[in-house]
């Protein structure tokens, strides 16, 4: 809880006493100020700032996007919803960036646009769409793989931290069960999966 958390209702019960029966006073924002509306954690704000102090005044917004992982799985098989990667508007362009997932983490970051395949460091990338449904897909081995599906639905923090629960805790984690270990180097990918090492080169096939 935050302190305006818990003072707010208490204010709000004296508040209405006070003002009981007295017409409403339209907010003044203050010489100086602006109001601006902006996004938080799923829903909107509307907050007085000083002129270039206002979320996104530094020039880019980052937005926390949710994802099902999708790397080595069949489409018919439904992951949990535990991956989280950013949307990052730039200049009045989105673009997408990750880190995290594995022997397949993004070398660099892409356009967040789809349909449109797109150089990294080492392998190209795509978006595509299925009905409702979005993956982000890397081209190897002359064919376009699935790494993880996502709807752009953002990734409120009630939400990263049950995911981050079940994927440290849970006894169905792939991640308390099996040792995964990844790099990415100059020339291609290295990774290990419990006992075995695959050599992932920019061009041509793995090497296990």
């Amino acid at each position: 809880e935050t302190g305006g958390g818990n003072a707010a209702p208490i204010y709000e019960q004296i508040a209405k006493e006070i003002f009981k029966g007295k017409p409403p006073t339209p907010f003044r924002i203050p010489p100086g100020l602006r109001m601006v509306r902006f996004s938080y954690e799923g829903g909107t704000i509307d907050e007085v700032f000083k002129p270039n102090t206002e979320p996104g005044s530094e020039g880019y917004m980052v937005t926390p996007l949710s994802a099902r992982v999708r790397w080595q799985r069949p489409r018919d098989f439904m992951p949990p919803r535990t991956h989280v990667f950013l949307r990052i508007d730039l200049g009045g362009e989105p673009w997408f960036a990750d880190v995290g997932v594995g022997s397949m983490s993004m070398p660099g970051v892409i356009r967040f646009a789809e349909n449109l395949e797109q150089t990294t460091p080492l392998e190209s990338r795509r978006i595509i769409r299925d009905e409702a449904r979005l993956f982000h897909q890397s081209w190897f081995e002359a064919a376009w793989h699935d790494v993880y599906e996502f709807t752009g639905e953002e990734m409120l923090p009630i939400d990263r931290e049950l995911a981050n629960w079940f994927t440290s805790a849970h006894p169905q984690s792939h991640f308390r069960n099996r040792l995964m270990v990844a790099r990415v180097t100059a020339t291609g990918r290295v990774s290990l999966l419990n006992n075995e090492l695959t050599i992932r080169p920019q061009e041509g096939p793995a090497v296990k």
